[in-house]
C-alpha cells in the first residue's frame, strides 16, 4: 500500500499542472470520487503552488497513518521539519483545537520515516507547543484565496 496518493519534490510539484497533480490523486483514490473532492484538490495545490515556489523538500497528499485510520491532507518535508497541513476548502467552521493534527504530527514525528529523510522533532519558537511530545502546532488561521 502507497502511504500518500502523491509524493514528490517541491520542485516538480511546483513546475506540474494542477491537472497532472489531481488525475495522479484520482488513480490512488480508493474511494468515490466526488466532484467536491476534486475542487478542493485544486484549491490546495493552488495555494501550495504559490507558497511553495521558492522552497525544497518533499510534499505528500493525502498521506495515510495506518495507526490512526486517518489520512492527512498534505505533509511537507523541508529541511529537518515536518509541516502537517489540513486544509477546510469550502467550510465556513472547523475545529480550531487542532487534536487531531497534533495526533497525526506526534505519529509522524515520533514514527514514520519517509525515505531519504532524516526528521527530528524540534522546538519551535512560536504557537502551541508540548515538550513532551515533541510537536510545535501553529496556530490556525484562514485563508481567502
Amino acid at each position: 500500500m502507497k502511504r500518500a496518493y502523491y509524493a514528490d519534490s517541491i520542485a516538480n510539484f511546483c513546475k506540474s499542472t494542477p491537472e497532472e497533480i489531481v488525475g495522479i490523486l484520482s488513480i490512488h483514490n480508493e474511494f468515490s470520487l466526488e466532484q467536491s473532492q476534486c475542487d478542493a484538490w485544486l484549491k490546495e495545490i493552488d495555494i501550495l503552488q504559490n507558497v511553495l515556489f521558492s522552497f525544497r523538500g518533499s510534499i505528500y497528499f493525502e498521506y495515510s497513518i495506518p495507526r490512526m485510520g486517518q489520512r492527512i491532507d498534505a505533509v511537507l518535508l523541508i529541511g529537518a521539519v515536518i509541516f502537517v497541513l489540513e486544509f477546510k476548502v469550502g467550510e465556513d467552521e472547523f475545529a480550531a483545537d487542532g487534536k487531531p493534527i497534533r495526533r497525526a504530527a506526534i505519529h509522524l514525528a515520533h514514527g514514520v520515516h519517509f525515505p531519504g529523510q532524516r526528521v527530528q522533532p524540534r522546538d519551535a519558537p512560536a504557537g502551541r507547543h508540548d515538550a513532551r511530545d515533541g510537536v510545535h502546532l501553529q496556530p490556525l488561521r484562514r485563508i481567502d484565496h
